[in-house]
């Protein structure tokens, strides 16, 4: 059985729309650890800052190995933002990583990191 072709006129036509909403937020975010020289002695030792937000329901942690993650990375101090929740399933973030030094000099190298983050 064939349903006989029925033509369409402009207003009759179906559309299709879709639209990315992209959100783009500045934030500054500064963790000072305290006592961070005597720290540096106790192997293994891990921190992790206050949770911040950044808009109204992400919420989001510094975290530091002082003596790096694993053994190849022992000798370094490994800092990490951790996304802890979010309504999202994803989220890609751009962000910049300085140490600065008690007198407020930026230390080592800076850090550019760009990834897609699931909390």
């Amino acid at each position: 059985f064939k349903f006989p072709r029925a033509k369409m006129s402009e207003d009759a036509r179906a559309q299709s729309w879709a639209s990315t909403h992209i959100r783009v937020q500045d934030f500054s975010y500064s963790w000072t650890i305290s006592n961070f020289r005597s720290l540096l002695e106790e192997a293994g030792q891990s921190l992790s800052s206050s949770p911040f937000s950044i808009g109204d329901k992400d919420k989001w942690a510094m975290r530091a190995h002082l003596k790096g993650v694993d053994e190849e990375s022992a000798e370094y101090l490994s800092v990490y933002l951790v996304l802890l929740s979010s309504p999202k399933s994803h989220i890609w973030a751009k962000f910049l990583f300085c140490i600065l030094c008690a007198q407020g000099q930026k230390t080592g190298k800076l850090i550019l990191v760009e990834e897609n983050i699931k909390p």
